[in-house]
Parts: C-alpha cells; structure tokens; sequence
C-alpha cells in the first residue's frame, strides 16, 4: 500500500470531482451527476458485467502475485544449489516466501490497510534478501535462467501499482453504480438486492 499511494493520490484527486472553472473567477463549481433511467433486466445486466470486471482485474493482479511468488521459489532453489550460498540466509528467505500466499490479503481484507501494508513489507524484504543472496554469489553473472528470473521478479514487483489500480477503477465503478441505483436494486431481490459496495486498495468517495 505504501508503494503505490502516491500513484492513487493523483488519480483519485484527477478522478473523483468533474469541475469547470470561469476564467475570470477561481469558484469551481461540481457538474451534477444525471443518472439515466434503465429498466430492471438492463440494471442486472449491467451489475453482472461490473462485478465480471472487478473478478478479471482481481484475477489478473493475484496472478501476477502468484507467478512473482513461485519465480521466487524457482530463483531461492537455483541458489541452493550453488556452492557458495549463505545457508543460514536462504534458509531464513525460503521459510519467509513459504508463508507469503498464507499472509496475503484477500478481497474483503483490502479494508484492512494495516494488512496489506504488511504483506507489501514481507515481499520487498524477500525480494531484497533474495537479490542480496544472488548478488553475493554472483550467480546471476554465471546463470542465465537466474538472471532472467531476477529480472521477471522485479518486471512483476513494478506493475504492482498499475494492477491494484486497475482494479481500484472497477471497483468504484461498481460501488458508485450501487449507489446510483440503490432503490431499484433493492427491489431485485437477492442476489442483486445483497451486493455490497467493496472495499479498494485506496478508497474513493463516490458521488
């Protein structure tokens, strides 16, 4: 979390308020919002589609977790098999990445801010200690499928910010669509009647 809120800062202040400005005064002034009439089969509809989003960018984003994690796992045995590895810190490094999919949040977890920076903290200490564990035996220089792992690994690690953010965007459009027609879901029924708006990674008002 802390890796990727300044990125969230400036696109929640450029997202949420629409505004126009006179040139000759500095009173901004937010549009009114006009929700469009829609009949119950398209508010399904357009609920099915939204909730299809958040699953695809959330699917995408643990994907590319879990294919970090197991680089991890792949790069921390080629290490291991080297004769000059630290022993005692790869022992320490593989019993840290064994936990990381256990300690990961999960969607309803996003509301937990103190989670997530946890698990963002464990994996920038594994990634570092295992850098470290390469650097120090230079296997990198001496091991292609090594190098191209470490070089996969921070690939990975650098579209953390665009991932969590694409899914931030579907989740406020499906959270401002509850909102916008909040009565008329209600008179869905279940399970339309029983969606609840979803935490995100950094939260934004709706309007």
């Amino acid at each position: 979390m802390k890796r990727i809120l300044v990125i969230f800062s400036i696109a929640a202040l450029a997202g949420i308020y629409s505004c126009k400005t006179d040139k000759t005064k500095t009173t901004e002034v937010k549009k009114e919002r006009v929700i469009a009439k829609k009949t119950d089969a398209q508010v399904k509809a357009d609920l099915d589609s939204l909730s299809r989003e958040m699953d695809r960018t959330w699917n995408e984003m643990i994907a590319s977790d879990d294919q970090k994690i197991d680089n991890l796992q792949t790069l921390l045995a080629r290490i291991g098999r080297d004769k000059n590895y630290d022993k005692a810190a790869l022992t320490k490094v593989i019993s840290a990445r064994d936990s990381m999919k256990q300690q990961r949040y999960d969607r309803q977890g996003l509301a937990n801010v103190a989670a997530v920076d946890a698990y963002d903290s464990l994996q920038i200490k594994i990634m570092d200690a295992t850098n470290e564990l390469v650097q120090n035996t230079n296997l990198a220089e001496r091991d292609t499928v090594a190098a191209s792992l470490v070089n996969q690994i921070q690939e990975d690690d650098s579209r953390v910010p665009i991932l969590r953010a694409y899914y931030d965007k579907a989740a406020k459009h499906f959270n401002q669509y509850l909102k916008d027609y909040q009565p008329q879901i209600q008179k869905l029924g279940p399970p339309y009647s029983d969606l609840k708006p979803v935490p995100m990674f950094v939260e934004q008002p709706v309007m």
